[in-house]
C-alpha cells in the first residue's frame, strides 16, 4: 500500500461509513467474521470492493464498489460508484468527494438511484466554526454554521448547529418533500 492508497483511505473511509452505510456499518449489520465475505482488489488508482452479507446480517445482500481517487498538491478527490443489492432490490450508489486547500473546503455529491444530496463544508474566520451548505434533489440549498468541536464531541444536532437551526438540518433528504 503506497501513500496514495493511505490518502484514499483517509479521505474515503469517513465518507463511506457516513454516506453509504447511513451511520451504521453495513446498514446496522453486526457482521462477524463468519457472516461477511469479501474481496478487495487494487488497480492503478482504483480500489474495487465486493462484500457479501449473509442471512445473519441485519441487511443481507451484496455491496459492490469501484473507488477511483486522485491527489494533486492540496487537492484530494474520490469517485465511488457501485450497487447494493438486498431483498431483490438493487440500489445504485454514487459518491464523489473533493477536498481542497488541505481540507479547508470539502464538497460531496451523494446519490442513491435518482435521489441526490450535495454537501459543501468550508472553514470560517472562527477556527471552531464551519460553514455547511446542504441541498437535496431540486430543493433549495440550506446553509448552517456548525461548531465542529461540539459535533466531534458527539453532542446532539440541536447543540452543534448554531443559530437555533439544528432542528431544520436534514442530512438524509426526504424524497417526498
Amino acid at each position: 500500500m503506497n501513500i496514495e492508497r493511505r490518502n484514499l483511505i483517509r479521505l474515503g473511509s469517513a465518507g463511506l461509513a457516513g454516506s453509504i452505510f447511513a451511520s451504521q456499518w453495513a446498514f446496522g449489520s453486526d457482521a462477524t467474521k463468519d457472516s461477511a465475505t469479501g474481496a478487495l482488489g487494487r488497480n492503478s488508482g482504483s480500489l474495487v470492493l465486493d462484500l457479501r452479507f449473509d442471512q445473519t446480517s441485519r441487511t443481507p445482500g451484496a455491496l459492490k464498489l469501484q473507488i477511483d481517487d486522485f491527489i494533486l498538491e492540496k487537492c484530494d478527490g474520490a469517485d465511488i460508484c457501485g450497487t447494493f443489492a438486498a431483498n431483490g432490490v438493487q440500489t445504485k450508489l454514487s459518491r464523489s468527494y473533493l477536498c481542497v486547500d488541505n481540507g479547508k473546503q470539502v464538497f460531496a455529491r451523494l446519490g442513491d438511484n435518482d435521489h441526490w444530496t450535495n454537501v459543501l463544508v468550508a472553514s470560517t474566520q472562527d477556527p471552531n466554526i464551519e460553514s455547511l451548505i446542504v441541498w437535496h434533489d431540486e430543493r433549495s440549498p440550506e446553509s448552517f454554521l456548525i461548531n465542529h468541536r461540539k459535533f466531534r464531541d458527539g453532542l446532539s444536532q440541536e447543540e452543534y448547529v448554531l443559530d437555533n437551526k439544528g432542528v431544520s438540518l436534514d442530512l438524509e433528504g426526504q424524497e417526498d418533500q
